[in-house]
């Protein structure tokens, strides 16, 4: 283990804090991680999230997370839907390596990650593999402790959830330094955002959310969603920091985009859609570097993503 001065401890890795064992990774209890002082993220955690599926979250993500690449940032994207992942096939890439390996020990993070279109990096989740759904703690450990090893190398993580509130989806997002909510203006999807983000809520009452409306009619439509969501929110939980980043319209070259295996942000440049995506990953990465400039001046900066991810117990 590599030997950290301690006249800088704000340089600690995860690993010089929590060993596992062959056994603990198998998913046996592990104690908890003693922090003497938070590591300081030098990555901007951003989990994407939604009540229900089929709302476009994993569409939003690879798009927004090519175009923020294309523009110079250096981005991770987790599938962290463990199970039924499909965040590599929207970004036409054939991984021969998923998360499951990771997990088990079989494999570093270095040989599983793999690069997607300009330089965008992925973590591919396991296809069609129940076990991932509900990780152990020394599991979910392990995957913390090794993503923390390139966490320095990144400006952005881009978490994308699985839908839903389990535990495991929960930590995932109460841990992020910001939350994207994606809904569309059907009512069931717009009660179902609202339960992610009264359960992060109990977790994190500071969380920042972003909402995304998908599949809209106009600008009208989404601008109706966002207050109607942020009405119930302010009379339900009260004070809540949420601001409407962006909507997608229902488009032919979305779904197109889907059949090829490829983001509609690079197949087809001029559409309305990728204008919208476009605009949003512009108001993340601004958002990133107020927030990387915060990072290097607080006296208190964010603790790293995957040593939150690491500390915080199920329910």
């Amino acid at each position: 283990m590599q030997t950290v001065s301690k006249k800088k401890p704000m340089h600690r890795k995860l690993a010089d804090v929590v060993k596992l064992s062959a056994a603990e990774v198998r998913g046996e209890r592990i104690s908890d991680i003693q922090e003497e002082q938070s590591i300081p993220a030098t990555s901007q955690a951003i989990c994407v999230a939604s009540g229900k599926g089929g709302t476009g979250k994993t569409i939003f993500s690879t798009n927004v997370g090519v175009l923020l690449a294309r523009n110079g940032f250096k981005v991770t994207l987790i599938d962290a839907d463990l199970g039924l992942a499909n965040s590599h096939l929207l970004l036409g890439l054939d991984p021969t390596h998923d998360v499951s390996q990771l997990i088990n020990g079989e494999l570093l993070i270095e040989d599983v990650l793999v690069e997607g279109p300009h330089g965008l990096k992925v973590l591919p989740g396991g296809s069609g593999i129940a076990e991932l759904a509900e990780l152990g703690e020394g599991q979910l450990t392990y995957l913390a402790q090794q993503m923390l090893r390139v966490d320095e190398e990144n400006d952005i993580t881009l978490v994308d959830c699985s839908a839903g509130i389990t535990q495991q989806v929960l930590r995932f997002m109460a841990s992020a330094h910001q939350l994207v909510v994606v809904t569309t203006p059907e009512v069931t999807s717009m009660i179902d955002g609202y339960a992610v983000i009264k359960n992060v809520h109990k977790l994190r009452p500071d969380i920042k959310i972003w909402l995304v409306v998908n599949r809209t009619k106009d600008k009208d439509d989404a601008q109706h969603v966002f207050e109607k969501m942020q009405q119930v929110v302010k009379r339900r939980l009260g004070d809540v920091t949420m601001r409407l980043l962006g909507s997608v319209p229902h488009d032919r070259y979305v779904l197109r985009s889907i059949m090829l295996r490829q983001p509609v942000a690079m197949i087809h440049p001029r559409s309305y859609a990728t204008a919208c995506f476009t605009r949003m990953a512009n108001t993340i990465g601004m958002d990133n570097r107020r927030w990387r400039m915060l990072q290097k001046k607080a006296a208190s900066p964010d603790p790293a993503y995957f040593q939150s991810l690491a500390g915080r117990r199920y329910g």
